[in-house]
């Protein structure tokens, strides 16, 4: 289980959660913008900006992917760390 203290930081994450998915939202709704308009393009540096935006978005999606396969062995081992068991937490990440 996750000690009480880990509630402050849990909480703290939480609450930025809204935030940052706006920040991001607004990100991806500009890089839209572009691919949903393509008169929008002026030049060869927005093509190339849009290039950036199809990498990192693919950069995302594999990362979000990998930690939803891996969310229950990150949950393991988070519960491992915050109850002093890292031989544990060590056996769990070889298996």
């Amino acid at each position: 289980m996750i000690k009480e203290e880990g509630f402050g930081s849990l909480y703290k994450d939480l609450s930025n959660q809204p935030r940052l998915l706006q920040t991001q939202l607004s990100k991806i709704k500009k890089r839209l913008s572009c691919w949903t308009n393509p008169d929008m393009i002026n030049n060869v540096d927005q093509l190339g900006q849009m290039e950036d935006s199809i990498r990192e978005s693919r950069n995302q999606i594999k990362t979000h992917k990998y930690l939803d396969e891996n969310k229950s062995l990150i949950l393991k081992i988070v519960e491992s760390q915050n109850s002093g068991k890292l031989s544990e937490c060590a056996e769990l990440w070889r298996s």
